[in-house]
């Protein structure tokens, strides 16, 4: 534990230390049991185990970490810290370093940006965007603050409410919340359902006057490796405190999480995901020619691919839509720009076909790859307000996508690309071959797709509709 939470915790409660040690004992099992069991039953099996952990009774703890709402001025512009895991290279975290920067250029808010883990390396990408605004960025507890930690320890009260922090949040709100005490924002904004229970317990806490919690895609109760089984009834705690206002960036995840919480839609925010036209720029004609004929040579269609090559990403449905098209157009190929824990295995499909689908890895060339591309792919089965639809669009490549989460926020079917129902490769496969036959269709597309996504997607609005919920 770090500065704050050592100040918080000296000797951690039984909670703590069960809550230690089951992940401890999660962590070990999955390394011994990935060559032997399925990844689903791994994640049964590491839920139940973290279940097991002793956790206080939810409502006891609402009533000790109620704090008093601090009532100092509200600055102006607003101090706003934004909490998030890391700034690596995904979707919440670009849409935040968007945010923050821009809402830190136009006098919108002063913002500081705390990361759960250190934000360097791969962890880092999006942090000189962020730097180079003149938005502080501090890995949250790193360097505690000497009068802080004094207040914590001398104020009985504060301790009592502080150690009230539930075990399977104790490290990072504990250290989140001795930041809020620190840097005393008017608002806390997290992002990503993790950060968002901790940030926002600790801002209960910390008696933090407003407090918005960014919901990304569907509930994390769809994505095992994300869920815990605590989630849910925190999330519920949080929404129901008048401090918090729910975001999402889809009108699709926001149903998803009302129905999962057993709230209305209704109160929870949508603000679709915001496009950097200024930074997302294609190269000139003869680079995007030269990068074309490396993927398809002699002027072949080109369907490209951009995601994490993760389960919930269906890559090997994409495999199996390049084998369907194969067969209708043998000269197609395909492209797949993206890393992830199943890229072993979609190499391996792919290969099967031959130099139909090539593997790029991840990749910092993606307006060229999209911009010279006749069509990109997105066969998902959840997603949140996904960022290559509007970027695809806004530079007038088609989209092919699943009608997955956010997806039918980001694409008029039939106008600018189409949707079809996850998993049906063979529809999909049409769709992409009509696309590639019809030229016309394809230019009528590409016009309506970048107006589209510039109309609809512009980063100013998503600024001003986000700062508004800060008030």
């Amino acid at each position: 534990m770090g500065a704050y939470a050592n100040a918080i915790w000296p000797r951690p409660a039984l909670h703590v230390r069960m809550m230690r040690f089951s992940r401890r004992l999660a962590r070990g099992v999955a390394r011994r049991a990935a060559p032997v069991v399925g990844m689903g039953r791994l994640l049964a099996l590491r839920n139940s185990i973290l279940a097991l952990t002793p956790e206080p009774d939810a409502s006891e703890i609402a009533r000790v970490i109620a704090a008093p709402l601090r009532m100092n001025p509200a600055s102006q512009p607003p101090r706003v810290v934004q909490v998030i895991g890391s700034l690596a290279g995904g979707g919440a975290e670009r849409q935040l370093s968007l945010f923050a920067a821009r809402a830190h250029e136009l006098r919108l808010a002063h913002q500081t940006v705390l990361t759960l883990h250190e934000a360097s390396g791969a962890l880092g990408q999006n942090r000189p965007k962020l730097e180079a605004a003149g938005v502080e960025v501090r890995h949250a507890g790193a360097q505690g603050n000497a009068a802080v930690i004094a207040q914590i320890t001398s104020n009985r009260q504060l301790r009592t409410r502080l150690a009230a922090i539930p075990a399977s949040n104790a490290q990072y709100a504990g250290e989140l919340a001795g930041e809020f005490i620190a840097l005393e924002p008017d608002i806390v904004h997290a992002w990503l359902d993790h950060a968002n229970i901790a940030a926002g317990i600790a801002a209960i806490a910390a008696g933090v006057p407003r407090v918005v919690l960014s919901l990304r895609s569907l509930n994390p109760e769809r994505t095992p490796r994300f869920y815990a089984p605590w989630m849910r009834a925190w999330y519920a705690h949080l929404a129901a405190d008048p401090r918090v206002q729910l975001v999402a960036n889809s009108s699709a995840g926001a149903e998803d999480y009302a129905q999962w919480l057993g709230i209305s839609a209704r109160s929870i925010a949508v603000v679709h995901n915001g496009f950097d036209a200024s930074s997302f720029v294609a190269p000139t004609r003869p680079e995007l020619d030269a990068l074309r004929a490396s993927l398809a040579p002699n002027g072949r269609p080109l369907v490209i691919g951009v995601f994490r090559l993760s389960e919930e990403k269906q890559p090997l449905v994409f495999i199996e839509i390049a084998r369907l098209l194969r067969e209708r157009i043998p000269e197609a190929r395909f492209a797949i720009a993206g890393d992830g824990p199943m890229f072993a295995e979609v190499a391996q499909a792919a290969a099967r076909l031959g130099s139909t689908v090539t593997m790029l890895g991840a990749r910092h060339d993606v307006p060229a790859l999209l911009a010279c591309a006749d069509a990109s792919m997105l066969c998902s089965r959840l997603e949140g307000n996904p960022n290559v639809l509007i970027e695809s669009q806004a530079l007038g490549c088609p989209v092919v996508a699943t009608r997955a989460g956010g997806a039918v926020d980001a694409v008029i079917d039939g106008e600018t690309g189409f949707l079809h129902d996850v998993g049906d490769a063979q529809r999909m496969a049409q769709s992409l071959a009509r696309l590639i036959s019809e030229p016309t269709l394809r230019a009528s597309m590409s016009c309506a797709a970048a107006e589209f996504a510039h109309r609809r997607f512009g980063l100013d609005r998503m600024v001003t509709q986000t700062a508004a919920l800060y008030r």
